[in-house]
């Protein structure tokens, strides 16, 4: 991983359909990657501790006439609730092999309002992206 360390400044991940960028190396990328999974993990626990607590509630008074009401209420209000989804674990990362025979051209790609995805967009990026063959770039 040294030879990323020091030629990159900046990381863009594709993940859950959407775009992450890191400043920094891919240390300081593998760090900041595992605190926002670590803290999307902690959401998800809390949510999923409070929809069982008032799930249990719901279920304890649903047929009392006295706390009807009060059960109506957190049942609209869990329906309304957004759900956070189980973040997914990517703990390892497929090795990229590139080999080239041939001298490049000056302009290596040059991606223009970019949509991605079979029946639905997963990733959308709004902008004009040009990579030169000066510029250092990692698709992981």
């Amino acid at each position: 991983m040294t030879f990323i360390n020091n030629t990159c400044e900046k990381i863009i991940e594709i993940s859950e359909k959407k775009l992450h960028a890191y400043p920094g190396n891919y240390d300081e990328y593998v760090i900041e990657k595992q605190k926002r999974y670590d803290t999307q993990l902690k959401h998800y626990e809390v949510q999923q501790r409070e929809l069982e607590k008032q799930e249990a509630y719901i279920n304890r008074f649903r047929y009392k006439a006295s706390t009807a009401g009060s059960v109506q209420s957190r049942i609209k209000m869990l329906e309304r609730m957004e759900k956070i989804p189980e973040p997914k674990s990517e703990a390892h990362v497929k090795p990229i092999t590139l080999k080239t025979t041939s001298h490049l051209p000056e302009k290596i790609m040059e991606l223009k309002f970019l949509e991605v995805g079979y029946s639905e967009t997963i990733v959308n990026i709004p902008f004009e992206i040009t990579v030169t063959k000066h510029d250092k770039i990692g698709i992981i």
